[in-house]
């Protein structure tokens, strides 16, 4: 084992690895161990394992193993480190055996974003390149069902993001009525009144939308600023006056601060896993907390988990068990740098509790 620090990558290595595709040895090597040695010369310079070599860094890793080809001349060096990214690309698939074996793992529940195929090839792989085009009319639009999974006021997480079930068949609804009180909005530096030309009914879209004027309205508002989406259900605004085309627009501004909160950390305490490696954390009032390591996102989910059954203080033994780690505290799993950042934000000591467990702060 050779510390990592001390290695030193070629400076010419003309073969790139992208962050996803470290990303991807990094958790491969977080479930199948350090299984392929990197390769150096005499002097600690990396030949071979490059892409290993970032991953390691990334897992935070101290040591790896190396073999060491002290032998190869500098001519020989140079001529290996293509040769041996190159004929590894050559290789090929035997299309039915590999279809054999991705479909085993499925059917085994494995988790198949180890294995480095992109969601298209597994899809191809798994299901075949069947011809969906054709099968329906281009105006047609299923039955609406009995007990649809999605609601009104529904939210659903997605990643970073969260999406708020609405109604679409509502028109868009702009302009003010004549006497009616306009609602400020706060930093507007451009006229109350924009023109644009209506747009026209046709049969495909009969409540055709200002889509440019939307547009403007969207790069004028300082609520881009919010990163996440924020969608208000436009149905559930309307007056209750006879002129159903008038908005309630203080139930905008509640549902938009309602949206914005969901933005910006959730309505409930979740960790929403982007793979095996990475995750974020999402507790209400607070930024997502981005989560890197297999031991990073076991600590947390035990914190949320704890949390959501009611006991949230969670012993530090258990803690350190979850995470799969023999290290005696947070601050040794996570490192100093991470955890003096969550440290009395996102996790604290239990009321009364001086030392020995750790609950999220929500």
């Amino acid at each position: 084992m050779v510390a990592v620090d001390s290695l030193i990558p070629y400076a010419r290595n003309a073969r790139t690895h992208s962050e996803d595709q470290v990303a991807q040895i990094a958790a491969s090597i977080s479930e199948f161990g350090f299984t392929n040695p990197i390769l150096t010369d005499g002097d600690k310079g990396v030949i071979a394992g490059h892409g290993r070599l970032a991953a390691a860094r990334k897992l935070a890793l101290t040591q790896v193993p190396v073999i060491e080809l002290g032998h190869l001349t500098a001519i020989q060096k140079k001529a290996y480190i293509l040769a041996d990214n190159r004929i590894a690309a050559n290789a090929g698939w035997d299309e039915e055996l590999l279809k054999l074996e991705i479909a085993e793992l499925d059917e085994a529940d494995f988790n198949l974003d180890l294995m480095g195929f992109g969601d298209e090839e597994l899809e191809r792989l798994l299901n075949g390149d069947g011809d969906t085009t054709g099968l329906t009319e281009d105006d047609a639009v299923p039955d609406v069902p009995t007990d649809p999974v999605s609601k009104t006021g529904d939210v659903w997480v997605l990643g970073q993001h969260r999406l708020l079930c609405g109604d679409s068949t509502v028109p868009i609804l702009y302009g003010w009525k004549e006497g009616a009180k306009h609602f400020w909005c706060g930093d507007r530096d451009q006229s109350d009144i924009w023109n644009y030309k209506k747009p026209h009914v046709n049969d495909l879209h009969p409540t055709m939308k200002p889509v440019e004027l939307v547009e403007r309205a969207i790069k004028n508002s300082p609520m881009m600023c919010l990163g996440p989406n924020v969608v208000v259900a436009v149905a559930d605004l309307l007056t209750d006056a006879s002129n159903a085309a008038l908005l309630d627009i203080e139930r905008i501004a509640s549902a938009y601060s309602h949206g914005k909160q969901m933005a910006r950390g959730g309505m409930v305490v979740d960790l929403v896993k982007k793979d095996n490696y990475s995750a974020a954390l999402y507790i209400p009032g607070k930024p997502p907390l981005p989560l890197v390591g297999v031991k990073a996102i076991g600590f947390f989910q035990a914190l949320v988990d704890a949390y959501r059954g009611g006991s949230p203080g969670v012993p530090t033994k258990q803690l350190m068990t979850a995470a799969g780690s023999a290290c005696a505290s947070p601050r040794q799993l996570l490192g100093n740098e991470f955890w003096n950042s969550v440290e009395g934000k996102y996790v604290g000591f239990p009321p009364g509790v001086q030392r020995g467990s750790y609950q999220l702060l929500v």
